[in-house]
């Protein structure tokens, strides 16, 4: 659930957030709204099989001085609802983290209004950290409520995905024959102010 080429843990793993003492969240997502979409095409003989999965219920801060965390868990995931249970209980406790910072000034834009920065986000797992650039635009949608999703989509590079520990079983329980060589990843949140 890489978020571009190297983010791949986010389709596989699950996470725990660790809040920083020193930052008070500003800024909450809405679990109810958030979420990342991940649209997977199948290359098959009669033609092309498209499927797309969630990772639902982002749940996460943003702080007063723009520290971004979000959290990550295994249960998540929607493909996993396809997958055996004796291979979900293979993975284990898996734990990731998203980090992040934005400039809280973005968030001073008026309401209707929108603006697309590239912010720099970090995924760290127990045997994985890997960082990438994404552009994500902001929009104001009312007082104290702001939309954010990513200006085009990310691509993860399926052989990246598939070096990932269980992946390969897991896509094949899924049904999954062959991938294309890029999945696009959308990210859509909504984020309220802290009251």
């Amino acid at each position: 659930m890489a978020i571009s080429m190297r983010f791949t843990p986010l389709l596989v793993a699950g996470a725990a957030l660790f809040f920083s003492a020193s930052s008070q969240a500003a800024w909450k997502f809405d679990p109810d709204q958030s979420r990342v979409s991940a649209t997977f095409i199948d290359q098959r003989s009669s033609g092309d099989v498209k499927s797309v999965y969630h990772i639902n219920r982002l749940a996460g801060t943003i702080s007063n001085d723009g520290h971004l965390s979000l959290p990550l868990e295994l249960s998540q995931l929607d493909l996993l609802q396809q997958v055996p249970a004796w291979l979900t209980g293979m993975l284990g406790e898996q734990k990731a983290e998203i980090t992040g910072d934005v400039d809280p000034k973005w968030f001073d834009i008026a309401e209707g209004k929108s603006i697309t920065r590239d912010v720099k986000l970090t995924i760290t797992s127990k045997h994985h950290s890997s960082s990438d650039t994404v552009p994500l635009k902001m929009q104001r949608t009312g007082n104290s409520s702001y939309h954010i999703e990513t200006a085009k989509p990310l691509s993860l590079h399926t052989n990246d995905l598939l070096k990932q520990q269980y992946a390969q079983p897991i896509l094949q329980a899924v049904g999954f024959q062959n991938l294309a060589d890029n999945i696009p990843l959308n990210f859509d949140a909504t984020v309220n102010t802290e009251k």
